[in-house]
């Protein structure tokens, strides 16, 4: 999912942690989003 300028920063406002990184770009910004992945139906 891609977000533009400002409503990455929105988003970001209701962050749950920040994670830091030692990536040596300026702009790499991602968002995480926490959760459960429900498992596939089995047949």
């Amino acid at each position: 999912m891609s977000l533009e300028r400002n409503a990455f920063y929105g988003a970001g406002e209701t962050a749950y942690a920040i994670v830091q990184t030692g990536e040596p770009r300026f702009y790499g910004n991602i968002l995480l989003t926490k959760g459960v992945v429900a498992p596939e139906e089995q047949s």
